[in-house]
């Protein structure tokens, strides 16, 4: 059963979408955890993630794209117009631009590169030159993550709708993120299954790796 907080946000944003409410649409969407919001862009297909990233605005949806899961991510930047992208990855940080060019089909990353601003450019060069190797690629699709402020109960109901959306087969961590998404620590995850249902932060270790 999903948590209910998850449940009232999609179906929120399925109500407004259908009944064509974009002011209060945008002000949700905009208002909502980007770590939640990221999870219920699950219940939408690829052309009403792009519609909702346009009630967003440039700023939130340049947030909200790096936290998406990867397949999810590329499906949905075929969506998106190359002038928008170029938009979009200006407002981000340089590791949150490299990790969405990066799963951009080559040809498609290369012309997005060659339209970009010159700094923005060499950044960006920079970065996907060595990202592979990069420790701290917490967006991979093997990685689970969880909440910091969810309590254990949550973080296991959300380990479980994750494990089963992206067929993952099997993981030894759990990473800790805050609201924006952000790595705060981990959690070996035989010590999330032991723990009893009270905060994540009291369930194991939240020192940053």
């Amino acid at each position: 059963m999903e948590p209910i907080q998850d449940i009232a946000l999609h179906d929120r944003i399925h109500e407004l979408l259908e009944t064509g409410q974009p002011a209060t649409l945008h002000d949700l969407l905009v208002e909502a955890e980007s770590f939640d919001l990221a999870d219920a862009f699950f219940d939408f297909a690829p052309e009403e993630q792009y519609q909702l990233l346009g009630v967003m605005g440039g700023e939130a949806a340049a947030e909200l794209l790096p936290m998406l899961h990867e397949p999810m991510l590329a499906a949905l930047l075929e969506q998106i117009p190359q002038e928008h992208l170029r938009d979009l990855i200006e407002w981000m940080e340089p590791d949150d631009a490299a990790h969405v060019i990066s799963c951009l089909e080559p040809g498609r990353a290369q012309a997005l590169l060659g339209v970009l601003e010159p700094e923005v450019r060499k950044d960006l060069v920079n970065l996907l030159s060595y990202r592979e190797e990069s420790a701290g690629r917490i967006m991979d699709p093997d990685v689970v993550r969880v909440r910091m402020d969810h309590t254990v109960q949550e973080a296991l109901e959300s380990i479980r709708r994750y494990v089963q959306r992206v067929e993952l087969d099997e993981f030894y961590t759990v990473y800790v993120v805050n609201g924006g998404g952000v790595l705060v620590g981990s959690v070996p995850n035989w010590k999330m299954l032991l723990a009893q249902p009270r905060h994540l932060s009291a369930a194991g270790d939240r020192r940053a790796h």
